[in-house]
């Protein structure tokens, strides 16, 4: 439980995020790219483990309450933005996992918040023998993802058995948007993201469930082989769609960026429901050139 409070407690707004590398450096070590990603190597593996440690911070300290249930809330006259479980609860489970010596290459981003910026600085360096990827990047306390902005992102037999060896609870879920390993898509047999027990984040009503992180989650992703899961690659998708909430959104012909902050938009309201015609007008203002936060005022939690 310190190391979690000490992550919540640190601000890591994107491209300020020293201050929460340093602390992964001080438990396992790693190496810092140009972008300032960390990047822990173990064993030889055929995995990528992500999560990013920037966080919808500004630079004001965080103050995080534990509850009598085990909820960690954030203290609302602190005046930050969100608590940041969103993402250092991927954080805690992967340092946890490189403690246990988990063969995989470990990669800490920066600037996920804003449109994945260190990943995709980073994706060149990602060697070719890593042919899958797992995001612990999640919401909630049961989805492996299958299906993200760039389309179907694991197979089912790839998400059925992940499912079974992380245990009861989780459930495929085909309403992922984006986080870092989409960047791969067309690099990776599978890719998915795991839920590790935040919810409402973006926002001051962030709460963490630590007890489902640290004595269901952790111990379950210990006892994963990861190495053996099934090879069986991911479907062909329609590049032109992208389905978050079951709302096919048009981004064929745009440009990464624009499609990346696209998603990053409805991965910022997952609770609102939109209707098809806000969804075109959605699509239309990044298209145009909107800034996210622009399009974030425009359409309030």
């Amino acid at each position: 439980m310190n190391l979690l409070l000490e992550l919540l407690r640190t601000p890591s707004p994107a491209w300020s995020e020293s201050a929460t590398r340093a602390i992964i450096q001080r438990e396992v070590g790693g190496d810092v790219d140009a972008a300032g990603n960390l990047w822990v190597e173990v064993g030889d593996s055929r995995t990528l483990f992500l999560s990013h440690m920037d966080a919808v911070h500004n630079d004001r300290p965080v103050s995080a309450l534990v509850r009598e249930d085990g909820m960690i809330a954030l203290d609302p006259s602190c005046g930050q933005t969100a608590l940041g479980g969103d993402d250092r609860c991927g954080i805690r489970v992967m340092v946890e996992m490189i403690r246990n010596r988990i063969p995989g290459l470990y990669l800490f981003t920066t600037a996920e918040e804003i449109g994945c910026q260190g990943m995709h600085k980073a994706a060149s360096s990602v060697p070719d023998c890593i042919d899958q990827a797992i995001s612990f990047d999640r919401r909630g306390t049961g989805s492996v993802i299958t299906s993200m902005m760039e389309g179907p992102c694991c197979s089912d037999a790839f998400a059925t058995e992940l499912c079974r060896r992380l245990g009861e609870g989780f459930m495929p879920d085909p309403t992922g948007s984006v986080t870092d390993s989409a960047v791969l898509h067309d690099r990776l047999v599978n890719y998915t993201n795991i839920s590790v027990g935040y919810v409402h984040e973006h926002s001051p009503d962030e709460m963490v469930d630590s007890a489902f992180l640290l004595n269901t989650l952790i111990p379950a992703v210990l006892r994963v082989d990861w190495e053996s899961l099934p090879s069986d690659p991911k479907p062909e998708c329609d590049p032109g769609y992208w389905e978050p909430a079951g709302l096919g959104v048009p981004v064929s012909g745009m440009e990464d960026d624009t499609v990346y902050q696209i998603g990053m938009f409805f991965e910022s309201r997952p609770h609102r429901r939109f209707s098809g015609s806000e969804v075109s007008e959605i699509v239309e203002m990044f298209a145009e050139g909107w800034s996210l936060s622009d399009v974030l005022e425009m359409y309030p939690a």
